[in-house]
């Protein structure tokens, strides 16, 4: 990658070099900066551009006293808001498989030849209000006991935490002699 990047800068250095020897055309009696009589200006046009110059019309940077103004419109926005409201999201959730692949099985197990084919077939009508109700307990009743006692035992060990911290500093305390000077060990010298 270096060699290419070193390759490139020696041939645009060669390049360079090599315009700069070309021979510059002779000079010509005829031109004046290299332009022809014919295209300088008269006296009279440079006079007044110079007398143009002089003229002061007002501030040479106009709209220094205004304040930035920076806007950002985004027309998108709203094509998107129509886009999404012309999508119909009533339909409800899909099955597993997707809606062909529930048609395709609806078709080939018809429920009247094969019933056991069918969605939740393999549980009776009591299996299934189980089922209901084991999962409307394990929503709505099991998270919350499982955050209460996590909450338990961080507070548990907070205060395991807190107890060892206590008796730590109270036995340094009690090996040292000046434990007196101490800030540490003397809670009423604070």
């Amino acid at each position: 990658m270096r060699l290419g990047a070193f390759a490139l800068v020696v041939w645009i250095g060669a390049a360079s070099a090599a315009a700069q020897d070309r021979a510059l055309p002779a000079a010509d009696p005829t031109l004046v900066d290299g332009r022809s009589q014919a295209q300088l200006p008269d006296p009279a046009t440079l006079a007044r551009i110079r007398e143009a110059l002089t003229r002061s019309s007002g501030p040479i940077l106009a709209g220094l006293d205004r304040r930035a103004d920076f806007r950002v419109e985004i027309q998108e926005k709203q094509r998107l808001e129509s886009l999404l409201k012309r999508l119909d999201v009533r339909a409800g959730p899909t099955p597993a498989g997707g809606l062909y692949m529930y048609e395709q099985n609806r078709m080939l197990f018809n429920p009247v030849d094969r019933p056991l084919m069918q969605p939740y077939a393999a549980f009776s009508g009591s299996e299934l209000i189980t089922l209901a109700i084991q999962n409307i307990l394990g929503r709505y009743l099991a998270k919350p006991l499982i955050k209460s006692a996590m909450n338990a035992r961080r507070s548990a060990q907070e205060s395991a935490a807190t107890e060892e911290a206590r008796r730590s500093i109270a036995a340094y305390c009690q090996a040292r002699p000046d434990f007196m000077d101490i800030r540490l060990c003397n809670p009423d010298a604070r």
